[in-house]
């Protein structure tokens, strides 16, 4: 059977177990003395009572000192062995509530980090909890979604490890260093550059709204999406009804599989 992880007990065991045995024959010593001491006079119950519960708290954190392992891990075996269709579903919850402590772009940037994440895709589900029904935080969702059909296969081919596109082009570093560093290939710079450019665009657009504080009708172009944003009219934070709403649906030859962004709107904190 294939190991999917390599155990070594800790070198110090043997020290701890000693230490170990050292305090408790202490602490066995003065519970003695307590008890010795209780026969003579009652006024020693009280500290009779706080050693006893010091010892309890003192013997119950040893458990992990006793046999101190470590573990590495092989994720690689894994994908050997396990069909991926096997994997569990992964729901993945992001809860915001105020849009102006909690700027919509940055919970975007979450949501992005999390659909990119290293897993099998048609087992991951993003959904993203809004108590404070903000407009400007459904429309940054909007342009998350048009931005994501080409941060999730960018994310995919350079195999980046900051998954997060605010982190990636804020450290410019992000991906597999050897694979990022060694690539001489031009049309991989263009593509940074080209979706540097469009989460910039998106980034003006979401901050944009949030400075005006209402979204515009000069940035939805899609008469379902003015559809959408009716449902959003007259909303206040502690005031709102539920509101459940499928924002994303992608598939692509690269992912072979449909990720899906939910937007949960709720009238209860």
């Amino acid at each position: 059977m294939t190991a999917f992880h390599a155990l070594r007990v800790s070198r110090h065991a043997l020290l701890n177990r000693a230490h170990m045995l050292l305090y408790s024959l202490a602490i066995l010593a003065l519970l003695r003395h307590r008890l010795s001491c209780l026969l003579s006079s009652s006024r020693f119950l009280p500290l009779l009572l706080a050693d006893l519960v010091l010892a309890f708290m003192w013997v119950a954190c040893q458990a992990s000192r006793w046999r101190p392992v470590r573990r590495h891990e092989f994720p690689d075996r894994l994908l050997r062995e396990v069909d991926p269709a096997a994997f569990p579903a992964l729901d993945v919850f992001i809860c915001t509530a105020d849009p102006h402590r909690e700027p919509p772009i940055s919970v975007v940037s979450t949501a992005l980090s999390a659909m990119a994440f290293d897993y099998p895709p048609d087992r991951l589900s993003i959904y993203v909890s809004d108590d404070g029904g903000s407009a400007v935080t459904l429309f940054a969702f909007m342009e998350a979604s048009r931005f994501a059909r080409y941060w999730l296969p960018f994310c995919k081919e350079n195999g980046l490890l900051d998954r997060s596109p605010e982190a990636f082009f804020r450290s410019n570093i992000g991906g597999d260093s050897d694979k990022m560093k060694d690539s001489k290939d031009k049309h991989d710079d263009r593509d940074s550059c080209l979706v540097q450019m469009m989460y910039e665009s998106m980034k003006a657009k979401v901050e944009g709204a949030m400075e005006r504080g209402y979204v515009g009708n000069d940035v939805i172009f899609d008469a379902e999406e003015r559809e959408l944003f009716e449902k959003w009219k007259g909303f206040a934070r502690h005031d709102h009804p539920s509101v459940i709403q499928v924002i994303f649906s992608f598939m692509s030859q690269s992912l072979h599989t449909t990720i899906a962004i939910w937007i949960l709107n709720n009238s209860s904190y």
